[in-house]
């Protein structure tokens, strides 16, 4: 039981400030790319999620976006390294314009572009 609330605890900040959250991402992002702009959209947007099986879906769109998994997986690694915590939970895609433009945007209703 001890392990269940202390992963609610973990979790729970991240989506009760993920405004704060999302801002360092977009610091971090940039530096990794730097005409990153950042997009968050699903549960957390919408108001509907649940701390214990939901994510904070984020879109990374940038025109340096990498087509290797391994270099997306470096990114996210990195980014679990930036906050210290290998459980956050980012749900993270990193993609182009363009991928945005033909694929994403058409299925998110609402989201939140943070920077």
């Amino acid at each position: 039981m001890k392990v269940v609330l202390g992963a609610f605890e973990r979790r729970r900040k991240y989506f009760e400030d993920w405004r704060r959250y999302v801002d360092e991402l977009c610091v971090f992002a940039r530096r990794w790319y730097s005409d990153a702009r950042i997009i968050v959209f699903g549960s957390v947007v919408k108001g509907g999620y649940d701390v214990l099986s939901s994510d904070i879906d984020v879109l990374v769109v940038t025109e340096r976006a990498p087509s290797d998994v391994w270099e997306i997986a470096r990114f996210r690694v990195s980014v679990q390294d930036f906050f210290g915590d290998p459980a956050i939970p980012f749900e993270l895609y990193v993609v182009s314009s363009e991928q945005y433009e033909g694929w994403y945007k058409r299925f998110i209703d609402k989201y939140v572009e943070v920077c």
